[in-house]
């Protein structure tokens, strides 16, 4: 699949608008024939790509650190997984976080 070039919210202040080029992820799928072994099939899954094309003109924030941050994600701050674990049923005091 093709590259496309997308307006992403800027991971860190959320306020402004970062131009990003992403290449989401494909799976590809090869087929190799011999004699005695029949026909088989090798399947290859490429990596998700961002490619951050600008800093961020609010928090100036550059390209690598918004870049990395797409990449790792957002961390969840301590009183979420707390509420969630919650919500599911868990006594937060016996689960080691």
């Amino acid at each position: 699949m093709l590259s496309q070039e997308l307006l992403m919210d800027c991971p860190f202040c959320e306020k402004a608008k970062v131009k990003v080029r992403h290449k989401p992820s494909v799976i590809s799928k090869k087929r190799s024939v011999t004699a005695t072994m029949g026909s088989r099939y090798n399947y290859h899954q490429s990596k998700e790509v961002y490619e951050v094309l600008e800093d961020c003109p609010n928090c100036g924030k550059t390209k690598e650190e918004i870049k990395k941050r797409l990449i790792e994600g957002k961390p969840m701050d301590r009183e979420a997984v707390l509420k969630r674990m919650r919500e599911m049923g868990l006594d937060p005091a016996k689960v080691r976080l």
